[in-house]
């Protein structure tokens, strides 16, 4: 009986400790992203935000609730040639190699998408223009935090699709979410 008891004891506790582990990563149990929940925000972690761009950003980040710091990483990796979060490359010229477009890397194709016009106020979207482009990006990622209701999955959906499953996203969608969320 004793036996029995410490053993339910045992699994109960383990379970609940796993019960509370919010990760991203399908490897979660070797190498968990961040623990993200509405209610436990991840830690701020550095940044780049150039002056002439952070009334834009912090304007828009304060009408959806993003935090300034996600939005600036992001935007930084999705911007530099590097793709790390910190480069503070911010080029509104700039195009990936699947032709994403601007600070934000805005796809062409999904431009005319009527979701991403409501997200430019219902104006034409220029992806060029860091205004359109910063926008766009924030109200996007925003969308994608409620969609999900996690931080983690917000960002991964914003580099691998929206409607991915994050137990199928491929390394370079886990590496860009580590490299936003995470210091490692």
């Amino acid at each position: 009986m004793k036996r029995a008891v410490i053993s339910l004891f045992l699994i109960t506790t383990v379970l609940s400790f796993l019960a509370g582990l919010v990760v991203a990563d399908r490897l979660w149990f070797k190498d968990p992203v961040i623990v993200t929940t509405i209610e436990d925000r991840p830690k701020p972690l550095p940044y780049s935000l150039p002056l002439q761009y952070a009334s834009i950003v912090i304007y828009y980040c304060d009408e959806t609730g993003v935090p300034v710091w996600i939005a600036c990483r992001m935007f930084s990796a999705e911007s530099s040639p590097s793709g790390r979060a910190t480069d503070g490359n911010w080029n509104p010229n700039a195009v990936s190699r699947a032709g994403a477009i601007g600070i934000a890397q805005l796809m062409p194709e999904n431009l005319k998408h009527p979701m991403f016009i409501a997200f430019n106020d219902g104006r034409t979207i220029d992806p060029r223009n860091p205004e359109h482009s910063i926008r766009v990006g924030i109200r996007y990622l925003s969308y994608l935090h409620t969609l999900k209701g996690r931080w983690d999955h917000g960002v991964g959906g914003y580099n691998a699709g929206p409607f991915r499953n994050p137990h199928l996203w491929k390394d370079e969608t886990i590496s860009y979410v580590r490299n936003i969320l995470s210091d490692r």
